[in-house]
């Protein structure tokens, strides 16, 4: 009973580490995101600066998640 046990905690948490980060969907959505964000954004007008410092607000609340994880 004991070994069965032992390996299906142990196939549990092979599971668990394989699926840490999301599905490699997600991951590819993440990076995809990622890279978007990092592309820089040229903008003249006075109403870009609050949708440029929304987009600041968001990447930091993103970068604390990372952080945090």
């Amino acid at each position: 009973m004991k070994k069965i046990l032992t390996v299906l905690v142990i196939a549990a948490m092979a599971l668990l580490c394989a699926f840490a980060n999301g599905t490699p969907e997600e991951q590819q959505l993440f990076i995809e995101n990622l890279v978007k964000s990092a592309q820089p954004t040229y903008s003249t007008s006075s109403g870009s600066a609050s949708v440029n410092s929304e987009r600041i607000s968001r990447d930091m609340a993103t970068l604390e998640r990372l952080y945090q994880y």
